[in-house]
């Protein structure tokens, strides 16, 4: 998490969810006006859940960032061998209900036996 603006932050919920793709996983293609392919159909609800949605702040009232703060939360999730993709979805929740969403994608490499 990073504060990047000129006032301070206050979060009383940070959720997130882990998803991940196989290479056997079917995204949908489609075809355009002019036969060129488009990108695959792709949203979160297409892939498999590792982690539903999980709080941050369990124990916690509220977590602020001051400007220019940065904080980082970490934890270990296992993927399975055959996972082409991870994608993390978290979203941050304000004092005022505002909820801010990001979501990264990730490719996962291949290790040779």
């Amino acid at each position: 998490m990073k504060n990047p603006g000129s006032v301070r932050l206050d979060f009383k919920e940070f959720t997130y969810e882990i998803h991940f793709a196989l290479s056997s996983d079917d995204f949908e293609r489609r075809l355009g006006e002019t036969g060129t392919e488009k990108e695959s159909e792709f949203s979160m609800d297409k892939l498999r859940v590792l982690f539903g949605k999980r709080s941050w702040f369990e124990g916690y009232e509220y977590i602020f960032l001051e400007p220019g703060e940065r904080s980082q939360f970490s934890f270990v999730a296992s993927l399975p061998a055959e996972a082409t993709m991870v994608a993390l979805h978290c979203e941050f929740i304000d004092k005022n209900e505002h909820v801010e969403t990001v979501r990264k994608c990730y490719a996962v490499l291949t290790t040779s036996p």
